[in-house]
């Protein structure tokens, strides 16, 4: 129980420390396509399947009973949104309008974004 608390705070910590430096990064992204706030959607859901995740060992060590049934809520709508903002990423990143990788502002955020889908699927 305590490492996985312990996981999910480094968890969370990384994933703001990331969200820093993609904001800082992103700032000044203007490329034709939302490109900091898919990163920062990324992010986000990331630390909520590391919260999901938390919650999960909880509920099976205190309360068993529910913890099948929140494995699949979890499964349903942080997964399957997950799954989503991808496949949006997705069509952000083959867009015609996505210029990012042109311009030297967007460079980094733009090869984020891309590792970040290519992780995302695997």
């Amino acid at each position: 129980m305590e490492m996985a608390r312990r996981d999910t705070m480094t968890d969370i910590i990384f994933n703001g420390l990331l969200a820093v430096m993609v904001i800082y990064l992103g700032k000044d992204a203007d490329c034709g396509i939302p490109i900091l706030n898919w990163n920062l959607g990324y992010l986000l859901l990331l630390t909520l399947r590391s919260i999901s995740s938390l919650i999960k060992v909880i509920l099976t060590r205190y309360y068993f009973e529910y913890a099948n049934t929140w494995t699949l809520a979890s499964y349903l709508f942080v997964d399957g949104s997950f799954l989503i903002w991808l496949i949006y990423g997705n069509i952000l990143f083959y867009s015609s309008k996505n210029l990012c990788g042109t311009l030297p502002e967007s460079k980094v955020i733009y090869n984020l974004m891309q590792v970040l889908l290519i992780i995302g699927y695997f």
